[in-house]
């Protein structure tokens, strides 16, 4: 059996993956990425989806979120599809190559990566993402921490 048999055998798809292609133009300047602003004060949540193509349930959740055009009663919520490039080439025959396309997206995120010269789909997409290329990450990012009390600052 090959290394792609073996894989589709161990990874039932039971999950159809949704369509992010209503969400690629964002409205942050970054595609795949969207922020929603309350005018009340409160926590700034974020919540990713696709750090590797081949997990599906994150990007239903947030696709479903953005359907039902789901924003925070208070606070600023962003909503990030991140390996989008990997997630386009997924196939279900062999699930596990769709995790990246040239390297686990987890891995581009060093500043040394983002500030050196390798050049890989993920670390084109870690470069364009806030804090981008030659610039620091704030030492505490922008966002507050999340937990399962998140969902209360969300309305329907």
């Amino acid at each position: 059996m090959t290394t792609a048999g073996k894989a589709a055998d161990a990874y039932a798809l039971e999950l159809a993956p949704p369509d992010i292609s209503a969400w690629r133009a964002g409205n942050t300047g970054i595609d795949h990425v969207l922020r929603f602003a309350s005018a009340e004060p409160g926590p700034h949540v974020l919540l990713t989806a696709l750090v590797h193509g081949n997990e599906r349930c994150g990007a239903i959740a947030l696709d479903w979120l953005l359907r039902r055009r789901i924003g925070p009663r208070r606070g600023t919520l962003t909503l990030a599809f991140c390996n989008v490039a990997a997630f386009a080439r997924f196939d279900a025959a062999d699930p596990v190559a769709s995790r990246f396309v040239d390297e686990d997206f987890n891995r581009g995120w060093g500043l040394d990566v983002r500030e050196g010269s390798r050049d890989t789909v993920e670390t084109r997409r870690a470069r364009a993402a806030p804090g981008g290329r030659r610039r620091r990450l704030p030492a505490r990012h922008p966002f507050d921490a999340a937990s399962d009390g998140a969902a209360d600052a969300l309305r329907p």
